[in-house]
């Protein structure tokens, strides 16, 4: 990895000029931050129109008769379609312009989705609509997701990049979250009201989509840091170096772990809450109380995911604070489970709080895997080591799906939740390095221009 290094200190020399010397102006600051929230409230965008269905199961199946499959296949439509969209996603965002490029489709399918989703509810009634709007939303998941770690590194400081991760990172579970929340209370039991959402929704997914349209460039006009300096001069990503790279990041041990462990955790875990109302309906618990129970769950793990982002940003233990969130996790979903099976006394307060407890933790996690991925991936392309990264949530979401659950009911789902953070945990513990290689090349000073060269000429001939 020493070669990658001298490589980027190449690059950034030569490409940068006196960029690590320069210092952005007041204008480039609040820029920097309304980037942060037009990208965060079309993540927001993604997670809400992701999330419709499952909170309000039984009244879409009271008002139009559907099954606990169809929801479920309607759920799934977001992972199927963010794998297969991954190696589009890619190439497109490592261009020059990507960023902006990407986010602007991501949030015209989306507000296209939405559009579908009043045609079906106001006019024609076609179950394939919905589907076909499970698959726009999917599509545009990649984005919404993967170029958080890209955005925090080309508009974000070294000191600020974790936690800026933890902001962008979140939007699509905040999303997910206020879909919890609002669901049910917009309709009711027999499914009337569900016009209103549908409206509310598409307006919402409007107004992001017009900020994303009127300003939201791809790069800073001055580079926070050198490893954000030479990506913004980097050639674009085309296929060949696309399949060179990830052949290249998927012989790294440490990152090849964290994307797994991530896609489990995360995944399998938002396949559980977006079965939630399902998974409690035999308890009793009404789909507001199973709305309210996966809300708190993920808006904790956000404010925990920034607070984290915080303070990683000034100590630097992303390894280690990442497997205590898991062990939390692990722990706390295991005494929901004890709960669930009758082992201990079943009250409503404990119950919900274990299952708040070990989603926060969880969610809380997220952009410190991002940046333990971009770090033990760099000099890769952020943009490639996020979308590896990401595609591995719908993996693990898919899985945790493809269960019939009218045939083995919902048990298995709370043992899974419980197991898979305590198993990553152990892995993390024992196969991953806390590898800071970007964070080296920003900090670290300048090398000796000919060792540059010839580094540059040895990473080509590997190419």
């Amino acid at each position: 990895m020493g070669h990658f290094l001298s490589v980027y200190f190449f690059f950034a020399s030569h490409h940068m000029g006196d960029t690590k010397h320069d210092s952005p102006s007041c204008v480039d600051v609040c820029k920097r931050w309304y980037i942060l929230c037009v990208f965060s409230c079309f993540a927001f965008c993604h997670g809400l129109a992701w999330g419709v269905y499952g909170p309000i199961s039984e009244s879409i199946e009271n008002r139009f008769g559907w099954s606990d499959s169809t929801i479920a296949q309607l759920t799934n439509w977001g992972p199927i379609m963010s794998i297969a969209t991954t190696p589009f996603w890619v190439v497109i965002l490592d261009q020059h312009n990507g960023l902006r490029t990407s986010v602007l489709i991501g949030a015209f399918a989306i507000m296209l989705a939405c559009a579908l989703r009043c045609v079906h509810i106001f006019w024609w009634p076609e179950i394939w609509l919905c589907h076909l709007s499970q698959v726009l939303v999917g599509t545009a998941g990649r984005p919404a997701t993967a170029a958080a770690g890209k955005l925090s590194n080309d508009w974000f400081p070294p000191h600020q990049r974790t936690t800026a991760t933890a902001i962008t990172s979140m939007g699509t579970w905040l999303g997910f979250a206020t879909s919890f929340l609002i669901g049910p209370y917009m309709v009711d039991a027999q499914g009337n009201g569900m016009e209103l959402l549908m409206i509310v929704e598409f307006v919402v997914v409007c107004a992001s989509a017009l900020a994303v349209l009127l300003y939201f460039p791809s790069y800073p006009s001055v580079a926070p840091s050198i490893s954000a300096g030479h990506r913004k001069n980097a050639d674009p990503v085309t296929l060949r170096t696309l399949a060179v790279n990830c052949w290249q990041l998927l012989h790294i041990r440490s990152f090849v772990v964290l994307i797994v462990v991530f896609g489990m955790c995360t995944g399998m875990y938002d396949a559980w809450a977006a079965l939630l109302n399902i998974n409690l309906k035999p308890l009793g618990y009404s789909e507001i109380t199973c709305g309210w129970l996966g809300f708190l769950a993920i808006l904790f793990g956000a404010i925990g995911g920034v607070g984290m982002g915080m303070i990683t940003d000034y100590l630097r233990h992303h390894r280690v604070v990442l497997i205590a969130l898991l062990v939390i996790s692990a722990s706390a979903c295991a005494l929901f489970t004890l709960q669930i099976n009758g082992v201990l006394p079943n009250r409503r307060i404990t119950l919900f709080a274990s299952a708040i407890l070990g989603g926060s933790a969880v969610n809380a996690g997220i952009p410190l895997f991002f940046e333990l991925c971009i770090e033990a991936a760099y000099p890769a392309p952020q943009g490639i080591a996020g979308i590896l990264l990401t595609v591995m949530n719908p993996v693990g979401t898919m899985l945790f799906l493809l269960v019939p659950i009218d045939s083995l009911g919902t048990a298995w789902m709370n043992w899974t939740v419980t197991a898979v953070p305590a198993i990553g945990a152990f892995l993390i513990l024992f196969a991953v390095q806390n590898i800071m290689n970007r964070y080296e090349v920003d900090m670290s000073p300048w090398m000796d221009p000919q060792e540059l060269l010839a580094a540059e000429s040895d990473y080509r001939d590997a190419l």
